[in-house]
């Protein structure tokens, strides 16, 4: 038996655990972006987001839990630290698969109690790890107050490199797998924390090593297939008789499942005729992240006659105006578009898809059944990003430019409307607009959505940028046709002659298509086929191009085009409509609301207030010293100004960057990647130099004055530094990109690993008992910004975080002078 003696809990280590905390922290940050990948599968990617920025409440709840038994945790810190490194990694895993067995379902937030309650105990549960990884850090920051920059130095350095790790791991396994790993790799570095804490190799380390080895075994024996959403398609579509999954691969990006269903077979064509004859050949079903559905069509011969179906759609359309066009195809999703502009005899065919993965099945592991050795003759892929194709490429011109369906449900989805959309921004549209040749069209194919939404949104965004351009009859280059589910759109370089229009009058005849608008269109001719009540598509697109100001103005939804400062295409929440839409919940009005920007909202308060019960908790198990009492009661905001500003300008910055770099890379997985490991890494590099300066007996004030100064003016710069950049490297590759813009930041990141380090470090010497709090309050903060940030860019666009963050800058600097004037008065007392 091993008596407590021996084990010696109360040992007192002289030297912080930074190779623990460091690997706490890369395991941490791993598995907090982990979560949102395996939260995006399961659930949706949206919902994801306000889970985990719920879950890292986490870590203030830590910071206000040691603010309350700090001298309970100081005097046990060795035994404390410890079990929570080891909680961390045996909850990482448990909690998760504890997540998975709850029947949670989103869609009945709004209207179910029981709904709420198994949020509250998912919240619950991720809350757990985020717990005990924190408990190392504030320990170790509150044990080890003379080295607080260097400990919290090593926290964002750490949480950089697990930021960036965690990218590498996806690209190579399931993201399941890679949750067994990171809480493996947490449980099984444990004797590393004894060793070092106690730095002892005994009987003990080795009890560590054997405890670790078991609880990695039992991991593995409970680890199971990943519980999606049943109402999901793909799991939807798994319980058809004999459908099965005959291919799965996955990246960071995302997890992509081929389904074939044999006894109830895919026979998917978007926007196909109701008259049409043609054969639909067989098909697999392709599912992303088990959500967006795409049907990959069987050809295998050099028989195009096979394809005849794809001209009895919609999509079509473009084929009546401009005959064997040179093409560009931006979206491969299931090879239907290509196979569509292959019939259709295209010159050459240009395919853009960003996801490696679609392309390598696609050409690759599917190739015999896709047919893509007889359309590799006339069509090339590029795995880039749409956007950043047109800067590399900028003098191909094209006679059809086809975006179909880009985003899957995306379009018209009442539970995405906090998604951000860069391809049907007014930017985006003028760059398909200038890779247009004199006689080209722009193609866009959506779902019909009732009431019209989405399909005015984007004539609204593309009539906004043709104003921009200086075309005066923005009307006489646009038409509109729909089918009984899709809508298509059709933008023409030139104004349309009598000939195209008089094509596309005998297409939509012969295949019955309703024709909304086109020039010279009038009401007789419109909602003849599929017809729907007033006010018709054709009546709202007329109104809208004659009297666009007063029509947006009065029409129930938020239909402003979209830019690259604001680019949520489908948010289309207006707070004048929400009383007339709940009158009409019991006949389907539930289903016109923007549900997840109003569960955004309500989660946001649900936050806000857990917040401030954490903030107000440890004033009430306060200190008995009469100077920490004085300085609280005198002027208590003083002190709780300073690391909230701090919190919510440190995320708001990131946020805002992270946005920038989306539109640099036009990519949003490399743009939260750089962005992240550059502040975090620079950030920690930053708090390991003030940890210097400290300790060289520079003053705290002047530290904080000259970094914040220092952040201004970084900001001011990259306003500038940044366009001419990005112009500058337009042709390089991603890497070339990559260093640069991690160059760029670097010194607005060092800069702002000081304001927080520095402040709490100053309270090592009369205030010490407020470093648990602080930290508590700071990510509180966080949390809330990380909600919060959306719903700026939302109101008011990413460039008021960039604002927002800097004036909260100003106003920390202030208040920061205030706290020292007051600690002063409080030691002179």
């Amino acid at each position: 038996m091993i008596s407590s003696e021996s084990i010696n809990f109360n040992a007192h280590p002289l030297k912080a655990p930074y190779c623990s905390i460091f690997i706490v922290s890369v395991a941490l940050l791993s598995y907090e972006i982990l979560l949102m990948r395996l939260f995006a599968i399961i659930q949706w990617s949206h919902f994801a987001y306000m889970f985990i920025s719920l879950a890292i409440l986490g870590i203030a709840v830590s910071g206000t839990f040691i603010s309350i038994y700090q001298k309970w945790c100081e005097k046990y810190f060795t035994w404390l630290f410890l079990i929570s490194y080891l909680l961390f990694g045996i909850s990482s895993f448990s909690c998760f698969y504890l997540v998975q067995i709850i029947p949670f379902q989103q869609q009945t937030l709004l209207w179910s109690y029981q709904s709420w309650l198994q949020f509250s105990l998912i919240f619950i549960l991720l809350l757990i790890p985020f717990f005990f990884a924190a408990n190392c850090i504030v320990m170790s920051l509150k044990y080890f107050k003379h080295s607080i920059p260097a400990v919290y130095g090593v926290n964002l350095v750490g949480s950089g490199i697990g930021a960036g790790l965690i990218i590498i791991l996806l690209e190579f396994l399931y993201p399941h797998t890679i949750l067994l790993l990171i809480s493996s790799f947490a449980v099984a570095t444990l004797a590393i924390a004894w060793y070092e804490l106690t730095k002892k190799s005994n009987q003990h380390l080795l009890m560590c090593i054997v405890i670790s080895v078991i609880i990695c075994i039992i991991f593995s024996l409970f680890q199971q297939p990943l519980s999606i959403n049943h109402f999901k398609p793909l799991p939807q579509t798994l319980q058809l008789p004999q459908a099965s999954v005959i291919l799965q691969s996955s990246n960071p990006q995302s997890l992509i499942h081929i389904v074939k269903s044999p006894v109830i077979p895919y026979r998917a064509a978007a926007g196909l005729s109701l008259q049409s004859s043609a054969t639909i050949p067989t098909q697999l079903g392709l599912f992303i992240d088990a959500n967006h559905f795409s049907a990959i069509n069987y050809y295998t011969e050099n028989k195009p006659d096979t394809l005849a179906f794809l001209a009895d759609t919609s999509s079509a359309l473009a084929y009546q105006v401009v005959k064997s066009p040179q093409q560009l195809i931006l979206g491969l999703a299931g090879g239907g578009t290509l196979l569509q502009a292959f019939y259709h005899q295209a010159n050459h065919i240009d395919i853009v898809e960003p996801n490696p993965l679609i392309i390598n099945i696609f050409t690759n592991k599917l190739a015999n059944y896709t047919g893509w050795h007889h359309l590799s003759k006339q069509a090339q892929i590029y795995n880039q990003s749409f956007r950043s194709f047109f800067l590399a490429f900028p003098d191909k011109k094209y006679d059809i430019i086809q975006l179909d369906f880009l985003d899957g449900g995306y379009i018209g989805s009442n539970i995405y409307s906090l998604a951000e959309n860069y391809n049907y921004t007014v930017e985006a549209i003028e760059q398909y607009w200038q890779g247009l040749t004199p006689q080209g069209v722009i193609q866009f194919t959506q779902w019909l959505d009732l009431p019209a939404r989405s399909s005015l949104k984007l004539v609204n965004t593309i009539q906004s940028m043709l104003n921009q351009q200086g075309i005066e009859s923005p009307e006489n280059h646009l038409v509109l046709i729909r089918s009984w589910k899709t809508l298509t759109i059709l933008l023409s370089k030139k104004s349309l002659s009598t000939d195209a229009l008089s094509n596309i009058i005998r297409f939509c005849h012969t295949k019955g298509f309703d024709t909304i608008y086109f020039p010279g269109i009038t009401t007789t001719q419109t909602n003849k086929i599929n017809i729907i009540p007033p006010p018709t598509f054709h009546q709202l697109i007329h109104e809208m191009l004659i009297n666009n100001k007063d029509f947006r103005s009065a029409y129930k939804f938020n239909i402003s085009a979209t830019s690259d400062n604001k680019p949520f295409f489908n948010h289309f929440f207006k707070w004048g409509s929400i009383n007339e839409f709940l009158s009409l919940a019991r006949k389907g009005g539930m289903s016109l609301i923007e549900t997840s920007y109003l569960l955004q909202l309500l989660i946001l308060f649900i936050c806000i207030t857990c917040s401030f019960l954490l903030i107000i908790i440890p004033l009430l198990f306060r200190s008995r010293h009469v100077s920490i009492i004085t300085l609280l009661k005198n002027n208590p905001l003083t002190f709780t100004d300073y690391f909230l500003l701090i919190g919510f300008s440190f995320f708001f910055l990131e946020i805002a960057f992270i946005q920038y770099f989306i539109l640099w890379f036009d990519n949003i997985l490399i743009a939260v990647t750089v962005t992240t490991c550059s502040f975090l890494i620079c950030s920690g590099i930053g708090s390991l130099l003030a940890n210097q300066l400290i300790n060289k007996k520079f003053s705290y004030s002047v530290l904080i004055n000259t970094t914040i100064a220092c952040i201004l003016l970084s900001l001011i710069s990259l306003q500038i530094i940044l366009p001419l950049l990005l112009e500058w490297l337009r042709h390089s590759t991603l890497l070339t990109k990559a260093i640069f813009a991690t160059i760029a930041i670097s010194p607005l990141a060092l800069a702002m690993g000081f304001p927080f380090a520095t402040a709490l470090a100053s309270l090592q010497k009369h205030s010490d008992q407020l470093i648990p709090w602080a930290w508590s309050i700071n990510n509180s903060a966080s949390v809330i910004s990380i909600l919060l940030a959306p719903i700026i860019a939302i109101e008011l666009g990413f460039n008021s975080l960039l604002l927002i963050a800097a004036c909260c800058y100003l106003a920390a600097a202030y208040s920061f002078q205030k706290f020292t004037a007051r600690v002063n008065y409080t030691k002179s007392d």
